[in-house]
């Protein structure tokens, strides 16, 4: 059976993830297209010290019973669990462009892009090389994708999804401010 995080799935540091993950700004294919669908950047924390999107991935699968698996397109790791602080794992939802499993309601997982980091915000701060990451992450994801920083929430701060995700200690006011500025 094939795993969800597979081995065809990139590892990134940041530098490849414009190349290596997200088509162009206006390119045209299918598949560009396919993607308008995009309109919100939902932002998780595990709620965990340590992992990587194997061990969520399987999980997901087994506790959640999900089919798909890592239920977010993209984890930033925390140094943990074999992985770099930083460090940026593409999930399977995102190669194949499936609607995410990272929330509670069905309409914000088919135009969310959900990414997690490695964590207990509630706890501890994402550590600064995750913050990079995500800047960089989310930076091109709405550049590519036409998302308006407004539309790159917490996910506690969609109505209906009842949680504290990603935690107290996730410094989302400063974030926002940061997002499109140049890195």
């Amino acid at each position: 059976m094939r795993s969800s995080v597979s081995s065809r799935c990139a590892v990134l540091l940041l530098a490849g993830v414009a190349a290596a993950v997200i088509p162009p700004r206006g390119a045209d294919s299918a598949r560009s297209k396919r993607n308008a669908r995009w309109r919100y950047i939902v932002i998780h924390h595990s709620a965990t010290r340590q992992g990587n999107a194997r061990l969520m991935d399987k999980y997901h699968k087994n506790t959640k019973r999900m089919a798909n698996g890592l239920a977010y397109h993209f984890v930033i790791n925390n140094g943990t669990a074999g992985r770099r602080d930083g460090e940026v794992e593409v999930g399977r939802r995102w190669e194949e462009q499936l609607a995410g499993g990272h929330v509670r309601q069905k309409w914000l997982n088919e135009s969310g892009i959900g990414i997690c980091l490695v964590g207990n915000f509630n706890r501890t701060s994402p550590t600064r090389a995750q913050m990079k990451s995500l800047e960089k992450l989310v930076n091109r994801l709405c550049s590519t994708y036409g998302i308006p920083p407004g539309c790159v929430k917490g996910h506690k701060d969609f109505d209906g999804e009842r949680t504290v995700c990603p935690g107290k200690n996730f410094p989302m006011a400063e974030f926002r401010r940061q997002i499109g500025k140049q890195s």
